[in-house]
């Protein structure tokens, strides 16, 4: 039997709760996280093998994802890692 899919998970802390936001298909597939607190934003790296991404996440409430972009399109590399500059 293959190892669970990945998940992301969203906490809580006032309530103590977490919640998944998302369920992969695939183990060891999700990779960094990268905060934008100006514009209440999330981005997520994603190197799922059928179909990598940065998700982009509004957590101005409950997180709601607002947009799914192709990282790498000319070469084809998953994201795992994600940094300002």
């Amino acid at each position: 039997m293959p190892p669970p899919g990945d998940r992301l998970w969203s906490y809580d802390a006032t309530a103590g709760t977490a919640t998944a936001i998302m369920e992969g298909t695939e183990s060891f597939a999700y990779g960094d996280l990268l905060s934008d607190p100006a514009r209440h934003q999330v981005f997520f790296a994603d190197a799922t093998s059928d179909k990598p991404r940065v998700h982009v996440f509004n957590v101005s409430e409950v997180p709601l994802l607002t947009a799914s972009l192709d990282a790498n399109p000319a070469r084809g590399l998953p994201p795992r890692l994600l940094a300002w500059y």
